[in-house]
Formats: structure tokens, sequence, C-alpha cells
């Protein structure tokens, strides 16, 4: 699971398989995520302002592509 904002009460959940290679280097405050991550089931809990919420169904084979920096 994870909460995309905190403020805005947006959360994705979703099973599924990856490599990711991560690199972190504290000192110089750098953290990079890369890799492709596979999703085989979920779902995104999108709200509006916290006065609508809506659910989407992930779809098998949909992906999540991280480049770098993930902030």
């Amino acid at each position: 699971q994870i909460l995309l904002d905190p403020g805005s009460g947006n959360i994705l959940n979703a099973k599924g398989s990856s490599i990711l290679s991560m690199y972190v280097e504290p000192s110089a405050n750098i953290f990079q995520i890369r890799g492709t991550y596979t999703i085989q089931k979920g779902d995104f809990k999108f709200s509006l302002l916290n006065l609508s919420t809506k659910t989407f169904t992930l779809e098998n084979g949909s992906t999540i592509t991280w480049t770098g920096n993930p902030s």
C-alpha cells in the first residue's frame, strides 16, 4: 500500500512483482529507485478534496516505472 499524499487520501494498493534497483547516499541526501513493477491485481482510491472518493481497479499487467528520484 502506498499513501501518495497524506493530505489527499489517495491510496494505491497493488500486488505484483519487480526487480528494483535502489541507490542511497545519505550524506548527499540522494535516494533513487529504478525499475518496473508489474501489477497482478490492485486498486487506486482517488479522493477529491475528501469530498468524494472513487476506487479504480488496476488491470493485471499494468506497470509502475521508477526512473530515479521518487520525490
